[in-house]
């Protein structure tokens, strides 16, 4: 038996009902003043919230013997050279002007929020190469768990933010 041609008649993949339209803004990269908004307000936001998550964590046991660990194993940095001034002080910085040029580029918008895309980009992301960093260099299993958890808050902290502003001052009301 011959299917006769398809006719274009999508309603058994997209059920009938209302759809909802989104703005052409919602795909657009934002002005510069949003721009500068969003990168200082959510770096600032990532930082306070690792501040936290440090202050947090010390009371779970996980992340009370990652806490020692990092203190003492000359694999990891102390907090007084270089590179963790960059981890601490920049970093948080330069993620969120990433995220805003991957959600751009990738024309992500609603139902794709900021704050999902940051969860997802987490776990392509930061969540993997945690778990092979702790695959392929020496530390315990409550440094990767302490990192997992601290990534992750810090993630949905900036998606969270970047969302916020965004339906503030990028996508109008």
């Amino acid at each position: 038996k011959i299917l006769p041609a398809h006719s274009g008649d999508m309603s058994y993949v997209f059920p009938p009902g209302p759809t909802k339209i989104y703005s052409a803004a919602m795909g657009a990269f934002p002005t510069t003043p949003v721009l500068i908004l969003v990168v200082i307000s959510a770096g600032l936001a990532q930082m306070v919230a690792g501040a936290v998550c440090q202050n947090v964590l010390k009371f779970v046991p996980f992340g009370r013997n990652a806490m020692v660990e990092l203190n003492t194993s000359k694999t990891f940095r102390k907090l007084d050279t270089i590179g963790m001034a960059y981890v601490a002080g920049f970093a948080p910085f330069v993620s969120s002007f990433m995220f805003v040029c991957a959600y751009w580029i990738l024309d992500c918008k609603p139902p794709v929020t900021p704050l999902f895309a940051a969860q997802i980009f987490w776990i392509i992301g930061a969540g993997h190469g945690i778990v092979i960093e702790h695959a392929s260099i020496k530390y315990s299993v409550d440094v990767a768990a302490y990192f997992l958890a601290v990534t992750y808050i810090n993630a949905a902290v900036m998606g969270w933010v970047v969302e916020y502003i965004y339906k503030k001052h990028h996508w109008g009301p």
